[in-house]
């Protein structure tokens, strides 16, 4: 009888094998027709996007890069178009609000209502299987809530100029490997600004970014993007993990085309250092002439001081949703994207494990090319800018980490953001001197 036992009970444990192999296969064939089918019902259960980027879905699931195929880009966009396609945590908000005052040349009566209706994001999915056509059919034919024509914010006529919001790079060989939609240099009449930052601040950007979004949308997208990562799974992510496009890969593929005549690759630092001066770099690339008066305005309205009160207007208002929910949360609920205005944030909260992995990476990924690593990290701040022994006191409060150079005196900072004289103590006036022109990147 202890014999027969023993038999049936292995006889059970196979069933049990079986059946669990049964289910496993049963399950990968329904994840499997249901990628081929409908491929947007994953989104439908909480956790679904992880099944969904399993099978080979685009991430985030959310961006379309369909609008840069060449069919498509050709039949919409027009000579003189700005295509803002910064990485992501590096200004983007911040430079499409530049470049819609320039074309403006800020007055208000063109005034700028919300992100998403005056420079709208192109490549990017209102709703789970949205496609390009169905976005651009809304972009020409929706009406907004207040009864006006979406496409009066962003096609207007008396604009110079159409704006649009991409995060993209250039369609190109890289080691071997096809990369990037951008056609950058088979439509050399669109105008491209790529802006990247210190990595290490887009780590700490991106680590409290993911909070900002709304519940709807995120319900929308099987409870994409997770919130809770810790800085160093963050840093981590971006540092040969599943994050790679957002800064290394994204600088990578930039370098190349930066002396490219329709390319303006600029630095968030040297922004901060330089408001008016970068207006006036970016007005003369998109082929606006403006005055001293046109330049300050521009430059007080883009100021960090005077950009935190519109946060509502940077909520991405998703014009062709049903609902025509919002990306971001409101401002009394959590939703910040105008924190700093300022560089440093990665030396402030970065712990040595961080540190390590980053710098690491940077040996990794930047390899030898100092040019690249140096303006990937400080931008175009670079030690002739203020002179050997300004940089050399900034060197040493650094750590030697590259977490981007700061003004030599918060009234340094001041006179060059605002472009104004500044007296001496020899009592005759000077101007700030322009930051070099040869050797890096166009910007």
């Amino acid at each position: 009888p202890a014999k027969g036992a023993v038999g049936r009970s292995s006889k059970t444990w196979v069933n049990v094998a079986l059946g669990v192999v049964l289910v496993l296969v049963l399950l990968i064939a329904a994840v499997l027709v249901t990628k081929v089918v409908a491929p947007n019902a994953f989104f439908k259960i909480q956790g679904g996007w992880i099944l969904y980027a399993l099978t080979g879905g685009t991430m985030p699931p959310y961006f379309n890069t369909e609008v840069f195929q060449p069919e498509y880009f050709k039949d919409f966009i027009k000579d003189g178009d700005v295509i803002v396609s910064t990485g992501a945590k590096c200004g983007t908000n911040w430079m499409l609000y530049i470049v819609h005052l320039i074309r403006t040349k800020g007055d208000e009566k063109k005034p700028w209502t919300e992100i998403n209706h005056n420079t709208p994001w192109i490549s990017f999915r209102h709703f789970p299987g949205q496609t390009w056509p169905q976005l651009r059919k809304a972009m020409e034919t929706a009406i907004l809530p207040d009864g006006s024509r979406l496409k009066e914010k962003w096609d207007d006529p008396e604009y110079p100029f159409r704006v649009f919001k991409a995060h993209e790079v250039p369609h190109q060989t890289y080691q071997g490997k096809e990369v990037g939609c951008l056609h950058i240099r088979e439509f050399p009449k669109v105008k491209f600004i790529a802006m990247t930052r210190n990595g290490k601040d887009v780590a700490v950007s991106l680590n409290t970014f993911w909070d900002s979004h709304a519940d709807d949308f995120k319900k929308m997208w099987g409870g994409f993007p997770v919130s809770g990562e810790s800085l160093l799974e963050t840093v981590k992510s971006m540092s040969g993990g599943p994050l790679m496009d957002i800064y290394f890969n994204y600088v990578n593929y930039w370098w190349p085309f930066r002396n490219e005549p329709n390319v303006l690759f600029l630095h968030y630092h040297d922004l901060i250092l330089d408001l008016r001066g970068n207006v006036a770099k970016i007005a003369e690339f998109v082929g606006v002439k403006l005055t001293d008066k046109e330049m300050d305005e521009v430059a007080h309205r883009a100021s960090f001081a005077q950009m935190k009160g519109l946060h509502a207007h940077f909520a991405i208002q998703m014009f062709d949703h049903p609902e025509g929910m919002a990306v971001m949360k409101p401002e009394e609920e959590g939703g910040q994207f105008f924190k700093r205005g300022r560089s440093g944030a990665g030396k402030e909260k970065f712990d040595d494990q961080c540190h390590k992995v980053f710098d690491d990476a940077v040996d990794k990924y930047f390899g030898n090319n100092e040019e690249m690593k140096s303006f990937a990290l400080h931008g175009k701040a670079a030690p002739d800018r203020y002179g050997r022994g300004a940089m050399a006191a900034l060197s040493e409060t650094d750590g030697g980490r590259g977490d981007g150079p700061k003004p030599p005196t918060r009234r340094d900072g001041l006179y060059r953001v605002f472009g104004v004289e500044r007296e001496h103590h020899h009592h005759h006036h000077q101007r700030v001197p322009p930051p070099p022109e040869g050797g890096q990147a166009r910007g």
